[in-house]
């Protein structure tokens, strides 16, 4: 943080930084997915116990995260001219963040859909979908949302994504489409996970 703060004042040369190299160990990512009981409690929440709109909101984006698979950069870039009508209903159209093609996520049930024109009712002037947020935010946020309905463990915002891929083989797709669906590069990337979703499934 120091570091970042005294290249950007152009008090350290960037180029002749002894931590230019230096890579940060995060530890193993977070794969874990919600159990099919934690996404129903997240979605019949009374919203009036979460006492605040913002934490609604949060919950609010990360259902939409879990019905689409959409990274959380996505889920923050998302915008009105990416929300295309097709005869199947709204449809998300957008080049993903990590600039690896077209991403077009069809909504799932109805229910990401709900939540766009729910958004769209609520901001009509603003030029994004959710309301202005750091990721940092949301998942601190996120993670007052899992206290108030009882999930006791720790929530990411990434868990949607893993959610999104069991939905997804839950309803008969195969690990290709789910690897489409989730913009993976490549099938090996999405058959990282694949030992835990279909074990989930089977």
């Amino acid at each position: 943080m120091f570091v970042a703060a005294a290249t950007k004042r152009e008090l350290l040369d960037p180029k002749k930084s002894p931590y230019r190299d230096y890579a940060v160990n995060l530890g193993k990512g977070e794969r874990e997915n919600l159990q099919p009981e934690e996404l129903t409690l997240l979605e019949n929440v009374d919203r009036r116990t979460l006492g605040s709109a913002r934490l609604e909101q949060v919950l609010d984006r990360f259902l939409y995260s879990c019905y689409t698979g959409l990274r959380i950069g996505d889920n923050i870039l998302l915008s009105r001219k990416h929300i295309k009508k097709t005869s199947d209903g709204l449809v998300v159209d957008m080049m993903t963040e990590k600039g690896k093609g077209q991403h077009v996520v069809y909504l799932f049930n109805g229910k990401s859909q709900a939540i766009v024109e729910k958004y769209l009712r609520l901001y009509p002037d603003q030029p994004t979908i959710f309301p202005p947020e750091t990721r940092s935010a949301l998942g601190y946020y996120l993670k007052q949302v899992a206290k108030q309905v009882g999930i006791e463990r720790n929530l990411f915002f990434h868990s949607s994504r893993h959610t999104f891929a069991i939905l997804l083989v839950s309803s008969g797709s195969e690990i290709y489409t789910v690897s489409k669906m989730l913009t993976h590069k490549n099938v090996s990337t999405t058959q990282i996970h694949a030992d835990l979703i279909f074990q989930f499934v089977s």
